[in-house]
């Protein structure tokens, strides 16, 4: 685990604890996991391994909630944003090489903050669906995702503009960020927490505890509610995402 194994070790039960409440987020929003684990996991592991977990987590979270729900998945038309996504990572992939990667996320968070605010104002429907929209959001959605650590935003505007219905997108979007979190992981192949084997099965029972409990709060949850929520989400990832760049241009990271 590494140096002051007891800070560590109470620092994992926080991790076990926000792991699975991100993991109820994502299964009764369709995302959210990152806002709430990456705090804790970055506090536990360090800054470049703390995302490169959240990352893992994300994958697994996503993947066991798309077991629950690929039954209200749309599949047509997740596949093209997803497909966008990926490519849209490799150039971000290759800009944060020779972009500081904080002033990447300060200048990326702040073109989505604008975004969502421009969406906030607009009505729902105002876009007509197509596949140039699609793979458009699904670009901005992976680049974002490499370059910022976060690729919902985009995927709220999207909904929004589309009145994509919340239900499909929650369910959909499930398979979206695990491609896109798959593909982060392996372009940050390396960086991996020296974690043993009993944590990773704890972090997959959080995960497994958080996802069942999730699937009983969703259907409590009214529509309207689950909208505003993912809007929330939507706009504290993008703020955190600029004040970590900020803070870490501050203290000289």
């Amino acid at each position: 685990m590494g140096h002051d194994g007891d800070v560590i070790e109470w620092g994992f039960v926080l991790v076990l604890a926000a792991v699975a409440m991100g993991a109820v987020a994502q299964r009764v929003t369709g995302m959210g996991f990152a806002l709430l684990a990456v705090p804790f996991l970055v506090l536990a592991v360090g800054p470049v391994q703390g995302v490169v977990l959240t990352n893992w987590c994300g994958v697994m979270s996503s993947g066991v909630n798309l077991v629950g729900v690929r039954r209200d998945v749309q599949w047509r038309r997740i596949a093209l944003i997803t497909s966008a996504a990926v490519l849209g990572s490799i150039p971000g992939a290759l800009l944060i090489m020779v972009i500081p990667l904080n002033w990447l996320g300060i200048v990326v968070g702040s073109l989505t903050l604008l975004a969502l605010l421009v969406s906030l104002r607009s009505p729902a429907g105002s876009r007509a669906d197509s596949r140039g929209l699609r793979a458009s959001i699904g670009f901005a959605s992976g680049f974002m995702g490499v370059t910022a650590g976060v690729s919902g935003p985009p995927m709220v505007i999207y909904r929004k503009a589309t009145d994509w219905p919340m239900r499909a997108f929650a369910s959909s979007v499930q398979f979206h960020f695990m491609i896109v979190g798959i593909t982060a992981v392996t372009l940050k192949w390396g960086e991996w927490p020296a974690y043993s084997i009993w944590h990773w099965v704890g972090l997959v029972l959080a995960l497994a505890l958080g996802s069942f409990a999730g699937s009983r709060v969703a259907p409590m949850v009214p529509n309207r509610t689950a909208l505003r929520l993912v809007m929330i989400i939507a706009f504290a990832g993008t703020l955190m995402t600029i004040g970590r760049a900020a803070y870490n241009l501050l203290v000289g990271g």
